[in-house]
């Protein structure tokens, strides 16, 4: 479980034939930044003169996988993301605090207040999410 830093970098010069670029930084130099980018579906890598920047907003994510009680038990109260193989209320994708877990159900509150109920036999994968 590595922390994934994700950076989107305005430019004052065009650098590929565009002006902003949203991708995972990869590598940083003192006169390059190297961004994985998906374009069209497919990820890319690009490089980026420093000179070219105008501004670079940088996003660190962590994420872990929750599969045994423990790391459930562990998550409580945290933010997770879990999906689920069937809609659940019209929605397969959830996220927001994990505030209970039973054998049956791990209950998620969501920005709004709503709880949802998933089905421990629903989820497809749960994780555990921070993004600073």
């Amino acid at each position: 479980m590595g922390a994934r830093k994700y950076i989107h970098v305005a430019l004052n010069q065009e650098v590929d034939g565009e002006n902003e670029f949203d991708g995972e930084l990869l590598a940083v130099t003192d006169d390059m930044l190297t961004l994985a980018i998906t374009v069209k579906g497919k990820r890319k890598r690009i490089d980026v003169p420093r000179t070219a920047i105008k501004q670079a907003n940088l996003t660190i994510s962590q994420e872990r996988i929750l599969t045994t009680p423990e790391d459930f038990d562990w998550a409580m109260n945290k933010m997770v993301r879990v999906s689920t193989y069937q809609k659940i209320d019209g929605k397969k994708d959830f996220a927001g605090e994990l505030t209970a877990v039973s054998d049956e159900a791990l209950t998620i509150t969501l920005e709004d207040e709503t709880a949802v109920d998933v089905p421990r036999d629903a989820i497809a994968q749960a994780r555990q999410a921070n993004n600073f």
